[in-house]
């Protein structure tokens, strides 16, 4: 559900024919494309006034958007050393955004203006009213800002299994509320008219009364993580282990991916890349397992007999072997791909229809 509504003609309505309100209504013939990707598919991007709990919404006609994570440290001269010592403080976390902003029609052009105002008051607290004409500051312009899924306030959660690759693909979806924005400082806006640019130009609407077609903003925007980041242990109590674990795996995009199933305890890295190595052997095992089910041609017409037989193949085979006889090279690697054929048909529980070209 779209929370930030567009609509092109809502202060100024376009009709045909006519300089006058009374012509007929434009309708479809009003550019408004661009609405239906802001309010259906919801391009949009979002900032939320922290102190009064007001929101404004843009068309994501984004032209800049960049990060930049800094980490600080203090470097500490040792005599006799080749290096010094750095202490880590922190590490932050920057975005730069510019986007574009503009009109198709005089009521977009008006709206457009009023959004940017709504933009540029956000830079500016909350005051308290002590009377006799007495304000004193009560809270910080505090803003959140939402683009997409990109930048959102994201999900904390202790170390869990999320599940399979596709369900968490699946499940990778982002909502259109602004309160869910990346929490942070606003410390400076660019607001270009474009009041020089022939090409843009203005729509004058009444004398010394003029509209910007296209009105271009850019920020920096300091954010304020709210929780704490950083790597710590798991706790596995039944195996008295302890397992490394990012504390907010969702940190910055929401984007967790797959955990490995089995898990090594910190210090077993060795054991947890040749466990990794082995998934890998075992995935282009069950590939070529397919492969070999195809070519034996186990989904034709007569595929079912073919299995059939070439069970009782493997199995005449197995039944040398276990009677204590050597197989030649050539029933060995002929058990070996009947075998396999025969596996990636029952892996594939007999329909093979998505692995054929």
């Amino acid at each position: 559900m779209s929370q930030g509504i567009f609509k092109q003609q809502n202060y100024k309505n376009i009709t045909l024919g006519s300089q006058l309100d009374d012509g007929p209504d434009a309708g479809h013939l009003s550019p408004a494309t661009t609405d239906g990707l802001a309010n259906q598919a919801e391009a949009v991007l979002s900032f939320f006034h922290v102190p009064s709990e007001t929101d404004v919404f843009f068309k994501a006609f984004i032209t800049t958007f960049s990060e930049n994570y800094s980490s600080d440290w203090t470097p500490d001269t040792v005599f006799g050393r080749t290096d010094p010592i750095y202490t880590f403080k922190n590490t932050t976390r920057n975005i730069t955004l510019g986007w574009k902003i503009p009109a198709d029609t005089i009521g977009e052009a008006y709206e457009n203006l009023g959004r940017v105002q709504k933009l540029a008051q956000f830079l500016y607290p909350n005051y308290a009213d002590l009377g006799s004409n007495i304000n004193t500051l009560s809270q910080s312009p505090l803003v959140r800002l939402k683009l997409m899924n990109l930048v959102s306030s994201g999900t904390s959660s202790e170390y869990r299994d999320y599940g399979s690759a596709g369900l968490l693909f699946d499940k990778y979806v982002s909502a259109n509320n602004p309160s869910q924005g990346l929490l942070g400082v606003i410390t400076s806006v660019n607001i270009n008219h474009n009041l020089e640019n022939a090409a843009a130009g203005v729509i004058q609407t009444a004398p010394n009364t003029i509209l910007p077609k296209l009105i271009e903003v850019s920020i920096d925007f300091k954010v304020i993580h709210e929780s704490v980041l950083g790597w710590g242990p798991f706790e596995d109590l039944e195996a008295e282990e302890q397992f490394s674990y990012f504390k907010d795996n969702s940190f910055p995009y929401n984007a967790p991916l797959e955990i490995e199933k089995s898990q090594f305890p910190i210090g077993g890295y060795d054991a947890k890349i040749a466990d990794r190595q082995a998934k890998e052997r075992g995935r282009e095992a069950a590939e070529q397992d397919r492969a070999n089910a195809v070519a034996r041609g186990y989904n034709g017409m007569f595929g079912k007999k073919r299995f059939e037989k070439d069970i009782k193949r493997a199995e005449r085979l197995n039944r040398k072997k276990d009677a204590g006889e050597t197989l030649s090279d050539r029933q060995q690697n002929k058990l070996d791909y009947l075998e396999s054929a025969i596996e990636g048909y029952v892996a594939a529980e007999g329909d093979l229809s998505s692995y054929i070209d």
